[in-house]
């Protein structure tokens, strides 16, 4: 019954349908690659019937339905803690989503594309979009270039300063407008969640302060982002915000809504963190969260 308590394993071992989430943050993202492995590890690949995902969490969600999730957490340890994919020194692209993209994702640790395509579960990917401003949702199938929907959900306004061209639109990063896309699960009918956070459970978005803002907006002109996109920035803590709301709101009021929500139990890495001991803990965290919430009752 759907208002039975029940832990994460006994669902995941049932046949009531699931969808997952996945959560990116730049290398926070070594967290919810990490997780994903744990559940790779458990034999859960394939129980999801849809993954919902943007930014890393989009990448991340990939390398798990291809059954690389652990050497998903290698590319975040072994080849982005370098200055080849974040130097705070090279102004003109402070994040280069081009290396990611098409050395590491195609070379380094290639992602097994026809895995993805042949999965019995189906990937969904934001992406911003730089001409109307709003979230679009692509469904990936044979008819699209999976790496390039990764560049597109992972092009950073700003500090990667490149709007991607797809399917006659130009995307950017996005997890602008759903970095933890639980309302879209939600939408979608999905009443069993698995959301995996790459932020504590207690954490508390705040507004963006209105000077950096503005400065934000000021550098996104220069790297000329459209209007639609400028005038997206400083306002992502308010999205976060009220995904994270419905995450903690979620089985109140007797609804038969279930999350189970793998998020961090102590300090991980940060957006921009590079160095490898400290990723390499955020991956043993994640691992480490994942199995607990295994044995957690919702």
């Amino acid at each position: 019954m759907a208002d039975e308590p029940l832990t994460l394993r006994e669902v995941l071992d049932g046949d009531e349908p699931v969808a997952l989430v996945a959560q990116g943050g730049g290398m926070r993202g070594t967290y919810s690659i990490a997780a994903l492995a744990a559940l790779e590890d458990e034999g859960y690949t394939r129980r999801f019937a849809d993954l919902y995902g943007t930014s890393a969490g989009a990448l991340n969600s990939a390398y798990f339905m291809a059954k690389q999730a652990n050497d998903g957490v290698g590319i975040y340890v072994d080849h982005l803690s370098n200055r080849r994919f974040i130097d705070l020194r090279r102004l003109s692209r402070i994040i280069d989503i081009d290396y990611l993209v098409d050395e590491v994702l195609k070379t380094s640790v290639p992602l097994d594309t026809q895995a993805v395509l042949q999965s019995p579960s189906r990937l969904h990917v934001g992406l911003t979009s730089a001409i109307d401003g709003n979230l679009h949702w692509i469904d990936v199938d044979g008819a699209t270039d999976l790496f390039e929907v990764m560049r597109g959900t992972a092009a950073l306004p700003v500090v990667f300063g490149r709007e991607i061209p797809l399917g006659g639109d130009r995307f950017v990063d996005g997890g602008l407008l759903a970095p933890v896309p639980v309302q879209k699960a939600l939408a979608d009918g999905y009443r069993n969640l698995v959301v995996v956070l790459t932020r504590p459970p207690a954490f508390a978005p705040k507004p963006s302060n209105p000077l950096v803002g503005a400065l934000v907006r000021s550098l996104a002109r220069q790297k000329g982002h459209s209007r639609a996109v400028v005038e997206l920035l400083g306002g992502q803590m308010v999205h976060l915000a009220e995904e994270l709301e419905v995450i903690r709101r979620a089985g109140a009021s007797g609804d038969d809504l279930r999350i189970w929500t793998i998020a961090p139990s102590e300090d991980i890495a940060k957006r921009l963190t590079r160095d490898r001991a400290t990723l390499a803990h955020t991956a043993v965290v994640g691992r480490a969260d994942a199995h607990r919430t295994l044995e957690t009752v919702r």
